[in-house]
């Protein structure tokens, strides 16, 4: 079965969205703890335990440590697969031949392929053990004198703990009574939060309008340092996910909180002008696109700016990244510019146009684009990128027209 990744924000994006986030961990609390002695504390009707912690510190499941494997014989009489005892639960004794063992109370005995908790080693002998039959999901079966008991599983180091599904407890491990410490079942925060953006990320997904890929893709966004630039997702797309997983984790632990209703009514605003065509995402393709847009250089020292750009049809490649470059200072019939296109091989790999004077009007720089600069004086060296796309790839964001609607 495949596992989800996905996720379109990372655990900073959401903490610097929502920066009391922190507020709903949903950890819970574990009380009741009842001594079966030899350190070894039992807690019942917990719930599904997956990660235990002590005080806030992560403890150790059964994973982590190793399970001991001795086994010795049994004297006593053969046990049944129906022993006595309350309903659901039953009890046997065993009897076993030698008090030189490795079992205590707490410890996780196995005869065959039935697990059994011990429950009361006797004082005297250390050789009778009372067990509760049927352990971490297993059936009582029937076994004759003689067979084999070992150790499955001992819990005698502290922070070491067991949780099973069948019976719905927790053993652990404490040289200090648990009933005084503050012990809680959970996730830890960091697996919380991924978890909590990766079904945010799934759920954002289903409420998208038909016409977007999924999953959005990540793209190039706006940045004046062309050469590092990187794909990232829409600072849009993020803000939801961050905005739904802080929904479902206010949620779950405390629903009445407005935090919740506030962030809802955010996300529900926002997701109707995204799916209306009002927002537009960078994986979008829309009218502007035809006419290019203009990204500026990071190092640029002049006081003269693109500001326009005007394509009635591009007649170029289906895509391509223009690149404008200062090669001569001065200000209105001084300053040169040369424009490189696409070639063969790559962005910006051709001359289309050399030594070419800014004039301050709309000038065609080739391939039916116009471009106009303003302000004072150009500097050599200064930069602009003009991404533009042809007018025969398909427009993907296309806002839905307002229909009135008249009863008769």
């Amino acid at each position: 079965m495949a596992t989800v990744t996905l996720q379109y924000a990372t655990h900073a994006e959401f903490k610097s969205l929502l920066p009391y986030i922190n507020e709903f961990d949903t950890k819970q609390p574990i009380y009741n703890w009842n001594s079966l002695s030899n350190n070894i504390y039992e807690a019942r009707n917990t719930g599904l335990v997956t990660q235990l912690y002590s005080d806030g510190l992560e403890l150790f499941t059964e994973s982590s440590f190793p399970s001991a494997t001795a086994s010795v014989k049994t004297t006593s009489s053969a046990l049944v697969a129906s022993p006595q005892g309350s309903v659901g639960v039953h009890y046997s004794e065993v009897v076993i031949s030698t008090s030189d063992h490795a079992f205590v109370v707490g410890s996780i005995a196995k005869m065959g392929d039935e697990k059994m908790l011990i429950t009361k080693i006797a004082e005297s002998t250390f050789d009778t053990l009372t067990v509760r039959r049927g352990f971490a999901g297993t059936t009582p079966t029937a076994h004759s004198s003689g067979a084999d008991i070992g150790l499955w599983l001992k819990l005698d180091k502290s922070l070491n703990w067991y949780y099973s599904s069948h019976d719905d407890l927790v053993l652990y491990y404490s040289e200090t009574d648990p009933n005084e410490l503050v012990i809680e079942s959970g996730q830890d925060w960091s697996t919380l939060v991924t978890n909590s953006l990766i079904n945010a990320t799934m759920e954002l997904n289903s409420m998208l309008d038909s016409r977007f890929p999924i999953p959005i893709p990540k793209t190039m966004q706006y940045s004046n340092t062309v050469a590092s630039d990187t794909p990232e997702y829409d600072f849009i797309i993020k803000k939801l996910t961050c905005y739904l997983a802080g929904v479902n984790l206010i949620r779950a632990t405390n629903p009445g909180d407005e935090r919740a209703n506030d962030l809802q009514e955010q996300i529900d605003a926002i997701m109707d002008r995204l799916n209306r065509g009002d927002i537009k995402l960078r994986c979008e393709i829309d009218a502007q696109d035809k006419n290019g847009e203009i990204i500026v250089g990071p190092s640029n020292a002049g006081t003269m700016y693109l500001v326009e750009t005007y394509c009635e049809e591009w007649i170029g490649a289906p895509y391509d990244k223009i690149e404008i470059e200062c090669k001569t200072t001065g200000v209105y019939g001084t300053a040169k510019i040369d424009v490189k296109a696409l070639d063969s091989e790559k962005l910006s790999g051709t001359n289309i146009l050399t030594d070419h004077k800014v004039t301050g009007g709309l000038q065609h720089i080739g391939n039916n684009l116009w471009i106009r600069f303003e302000g004072n004086s150009m500097t050599d060296g200064d930069k602009w990128w003009i991404p533009i796309r042809q007018r025969s790839l398909n427009t993907t964001n296309t806002q839905v027209s307002t229909l009135r609607a008249i009863r008769i």
